[in-house]
């Protein structure tokens, strides 16, 4: 018989104070980012909802998207920040991210969203948050281990105050490198500290930013849904693979055109171009799903099948060409199509079950989270307890096709080969 003995950790206490800490100045710098941005985009594109149409654009947002674009080359030679962009999963493996360089991409990021660039928040939070949890170990003299607690911390923070859940950041830290954090409290523990305080910073100001923003109605499960969302789970993969494989060209391309300034200016223009064409294609693609699930009766089939294919290029060429941001809201804007499009071809498919589920799927082919992207999706979409099962089975699906047949690596291969 064994016994569980409970001995004290040296200088645990002080590492979940000092999470804390991190938690309060990683809310923050939420709050201060995501004003300015919301400040900033007010001022210069207007409150009015984001315009249907066939060449519904302006030339002022024309105009708009290719200073932006210019203004992050620039930005990008003079911090000398032309190589790989950084990756919160990879910063939570490393464990430490410079808080200048932090800071940096933070500014980089939200030009980039402000102007109009198909990314999403998450990568320039995640890297912010990850810089003031490296800068509070620098400034308290931790070690190597504290470094990596305390960034790790910051992550936590910003993505379980801003989902309203401070087990999300943890949910990540498993599914990107269990083999360190499994059965590790010093990693989960102070990055539940870290959200939770996050949380109840950001709350009062920000609310529940990813707590049902869209409305899909109600319903209850029918198990005759679940071997549906398998074959929907399968789409999914094929569009997620897409996706992928138009990030491998635009990066291939990308090579071609050496200097940052150039490169972003360039991807710029054609991005106001699609804009000018289609303006609900531009940004992250949050606030534009909302109008398109409102019309879906009236929003014909080709208008979506456009859509999706100058989304998926405008999203290439943002992630690969100059700006900076996350992929997963422009991703989950791109399966929501795929499923407006199945429910309007098979009605009995309802948007409830077609669109999250698509959403997952598209989404965990090109990020490997799914635990972390079948949170996001049931909050996004408000999925009751019982309906959740749906995003998950799609999401599964798809990382079973993607990751564990190798097939993107595949294809890449054989292109690759074609090319030489």
């Amino acid at each position: 018989m064994t016994t569980t003995t409970f001995a004290r950790d040296a200088g645990f206490g002080r590492l979940v104070l000092l999470s804390a800490l991190v938690g309060a100045f990683s809310a923050i710098g939420v709050l201060v980012f995501l004003g300015v941005e919301s400040l900033m985009h007010t001022f210069i594109w207007g409150e009015e909802q984001t315009p249907l149409g066939w060449f519904s654009g302006s030339l002022t947002a024309v105009a708009i998207v290719v200073v932006a674009s210019f203004l992050v080359g620039w930005l990008r030679k003079i911090w000398q920040l032309e190589g790989v962009d950084p990756n919160f999963v990879d910063e939570m493996i490393e464990g430490e991210v410079r808080p200048q360089h932090a800071a940096r991409f933070a500014a980089i990021g939200m030009v980039s969203m402000i102007g109009g660039g198909s990314v999403g928040p998450e990568a320039p939070l995640g890297t912010l948050g990850a810089g003031i949890g490296t800068g509070v170990s620098e400034k308290v003299g931790g070690d190597q281990e504290m470094t990596k607690d305390l960034t790790f911390a910051g992550i936590s923070s910003v993505f379980g105050g801003l989902a309203t859940t401070p087990y999300a950041g943890p949910i990540m830290a498993l599914e990107a490198h269990h083999e360190r954090w499994a059965f590790s409290h010093k990693r989960l523990i102070p990055g539940l500290v870290a959200a939770t305080v996050a949380l109840t910073v950001l709350f009062p100001f920000a609310g529940s930013p990813f707590l049902n923003v869209y409305d899909l109605g109600e319903a209850s499960l029918e198990v005759t849904w679940i071997p549906i969302a398998i074959g929907l789970g399968v789409l999914g993969a094929f569009m997620g693979i897409i996706a992928v494989l138009s990030l491998q060209l635009a990066g291939v391309v990308r090579e071609k055109i050496k200097n940052s300034v150039v490169r972003s200016t360039v991807a710029g223009c054609a991005i106001a171009a699609v804009g000018f064409a289609l303006p609900v294609t531009m940004f992250s693609g949050r606030d534009q799903l909302e109008p398109i699930l409102a019309q879906t009766a009236t929003v014909g089939l080709g208008y979506l099948a456009v859509v999706l294919m100058a989304k998926t290029l405008v999203f290439a060429l943002s992630m690969k060409w100059g700006f900076f941001g996350g992929p997963i809201f422009p991703l989950l804007f791109m399966g929501a199509i795929i499923g407006i499009v199945v429910n309007s071809l098979i009605p009995s498919i309802p948007l409830v079950v077609a669109v999250p589920t698509i959403a997952a799927a598209v989404s965990v082919a090109v990020v490997p989270l799914p635990l972390m992207i079948l949170v996001l999706t049931t909050l996004l979409f408000g999925l009751s307890a019982e309906l959740a099962v749906l995003p998950a089975v799609g999401a599964v699906t798809s990382f079973i096709l993607v990751k564990g047949t190798g097939a993107v690596p595949a294809i890449i291969k054989v292109i690759t080969k074609n090319r030489s």
